[in-house]
């Protein structure tokens, strides 16, 4: 099952229901008429580099089934992710620990799950259930960092705010890990048996697997395609949290704490003045800035002088996470 056809199962969307809205259904429809979906979309697949269109095959598909190489248990999965959290905020920590003790009140890990994809299930039915699959490799920490993210502003539900900007905190917490890998001393490295260049690889791999990604939900914006509330959140989720790269690591942790209280708040405003964005439709030069910062922050992983081995990364066949 893909991702999308996923999270519609989950949260139960039905595309052809009738005209009768309900007040979050009309404050959800005001709010993507004001970001214009439709011609973010457009312009950022049009900004695509040529060195970016090169490698673009190598990433096709689900950034799910992209293998990283560099290898990790589950107990050495649940210890990184935890401190990972506790560089990040005490309060962030301490509601994670919780949810790994199974005494959060809002969240709960699926021990049980034998799936193929991370998820959080509906928000609007607490607690929710963490559900993480073993991979084997470092896509286990990021997909617990990722969907561990989820349940920080579900307090409320499924908010017109969150419905919008949902993915935002997950995918900068995501990069915010970049930089937490990128620091780990020699001696974690050592402990967690990892070699630093091929982590130093695995990051870009996952930076560019995850923008193809979005660069994938994108374009089925343009395309009209079913699941069109959750295109726009990863699309979203990409112009964002490339936007913020521009802070230093302090200022990017508390601005992201801001905005997760402000989405957890229904407010749609305050979340995107946390993060310094101006989204809106009318606000066509800091749109154009927001593309081309989107672009910018991949680019870069691919140019010429930057370029790393990505050529020989070994593909995984769907069959085989299936097994």
């Amino acid at each position: 099952m893909r991702i999308i056809d996923l999270f519609n199962k989950i949260f139960n969307r039905n595309h052809n229901k009738p005209n009768i809205l309900t007040s979050g259904d009309q404050r959800y429809s005001q709010l993507v008429e004001l970001i214009d979906g439709k011609d973010l979309s457009k312009r950022l697949t049009e900004s695509l580099t040529q060195e970016l269109e090169a490698v673009r095959h190598k990433y096709a598909g689900d950034f799910y089934a992209y293998p990283l190489q560099t290898k990790i248990s589950v107990s050495d999965t649940r210890e990184l992710v935890k401190k990972f959290f506790s560089s990040i905020n005490p309060d962030l920590y301490k509601w994670v620990c919780d949810i790994d003790a199974d005494v959060n009140p809002y969240a709960k890990l699926d021990k049980n799950y034998q799936g193929i994809e991370s998820c959080v299930t509906n928000p609007n039915q607490l607690p929710v259930a963490v559900r993480l699959p073993v991979r084997g490799d470092l896509r286990q920490v990021y997909e617990a960092v990722h969907e561990l993210t989820h349940t920080f502003d579900i307090k409320r539900g499924d908010t017109a705010t969150r419905r919008v900007l949902g993915e935002i905190a997950s995918q900068c917490m995501e990069r915010l890990l970049d930089d937490f890998l990128l620091n780990l001393s020699d001696e974690d490295i050592k402990k967690y048996g990892f070699d630093r260049n091929t982590l130093e690889q695995d990051i870009i791999d996952r930076k560019l697997s995850t923008f193809f990604d979005r660069l994938r939900m994108t374009e089925l914006i343009e395309k009209n395609e079913d699941g069109q509330e959750l295109h726009l959140r990863y699309m979203l989720a990409q112009i964002y949290s490339s936007h913020i790269e521009q802070f230093g690591r302090a200022e990017r942790i508390d601005r992201l704490k801001s905005f997760i209280k402000f989405v957890e708040n229904d407010d749609f405003d305050g979340a995107n003045n946390s993060l310094g964005m101006q989204i809106k439709k009318d606000n066509k030069l800091q749109r154009d800035n927001y593309i081309r910062d989107t672009i910018s922050v991949v680019d870069t992983l691919v140019k010429p002088e930057n370029k790393v081995d990505i050529e020989g990364k070994e593909e995984l066949e769907v069959d085989e996470l299936n097994k």
